[in-house]
């Protein structure tokens, strides 16, 4: 359920929005009282000398009933207006949204900054496959004003290569999403397959969590030429710390916690990172 029931100071019991956890609660950034706190953080931040902010999960920011709640066009006209906002106070924009690629260029053109998720998977399917086709194709139309990743602090998104809800396609096919998926979980061994989806306790559907090195059965030479074409596409490389590290899978970090994601989340000591 999106919602979660709290007992509020007047002891009444509600149902109050949490999209992704029951510590984060929604802000209705539609009501008067919700935009005025955003504007306040804004505020707080420009006195603070921040210069780029970064808009997460903002896909998610408008609840409309009878819809899906993501990405909606009134999800649009709050991005122009937040972004307008965070402008008059000399701070750039990016936006963190995992969703169909055309949703990606729409977004593109109205803020400052977007990230590149469709760039990690189509890297892998590019050397699986020994044919960099889709690749190349997405290359020729991708946004530059892009921050490039192949790993972060999340999984390796496959929501974002494939097709939408209104059945326009995907830079891979279905096939071809699952063949990337089932090789990924071939090559680090079975081990993405136990921090994925309803094997651990994170449902992580859209994601296949897994360090990017063991998602290339550990092949330094091929990690080495996805990071070349990470930090050659035109855009702003960002290269997570694990991966900056050469960190393979966290299987006892995940069997601690159970969290997909924590596979990929390795606390390094410093004799490691010597």
């Amino acid at each position: 359920s999106p919602f979660t029931s709290f007992t509020f100071a007047d002891r009444t019991t509600r149902l109050v929005w949490t999209t992704f956890t029951d510590s984060q609660i929604d802000i209705d950034v539609e009501d008067d009282l919700g935009w005025a706190y955003l504007i306040g953080i804004l505020d707080q931040f420009h006195r603070g000398g921040i210069t780029l902010v970064r808009l997460d999960a903002v896909g998610y920011a408008i609840k409309r009933a009878g819809t899906s709640c993501f990405m909606l066009p009134e999800t649009f006209a709050f991005i122009d207006r937040l972004t307008a906002a965070c402008h008059d106070r000399e701070m750039k924009v990016l936006v963190e949204i995992h969703g169909h690629h055309l949703d990606q260029l729409e977004i593109a053109r109205r803020v400052d900054l977007v990230y590149d998720f469709a760039l990690p998977p189509l890297t892998l399917d590019a050397l699986y496959r020994r044919d960099a086709t889709n690749l190349k194709r997405w290359v020729a139309m991708r946004p530059t004003n892009a921050i490039n990743v192949l790993d972060t602090h999340d999984g390796i998104g496959v929501i974002d290569v494939g097709a939408d809800a209104n059945g326009n396609p995907g830079l891979l096919s279905p096939e071809e999403i699952d063949n990337l998926v089932e090789t990924i979980h071939l090559q680090s061994r079975g081990q993405s397959k136990q921090a994925t989806g309803a094997a651990a306790n994170n449902l992580d559907l859209y994601q296949v969590n897994c360090t990017f090195l063991d998602a290339l059965g550990g092949r330094e030479t091929d990690y080495l030429i996805a990071r070349a074409l990470q930090f050659f596409a035109p855009g702003v490389p960002q290269v997570y710390y694990v991966g900056l590290l050469g960190g393979t899978n966290d299987m006892e970090l995940l069997a601690r916690t159970g969290v997909g994601r924590d596979i990929n989340r390795h606390y390094f000591s410093v004799a490691e990172i010597e």
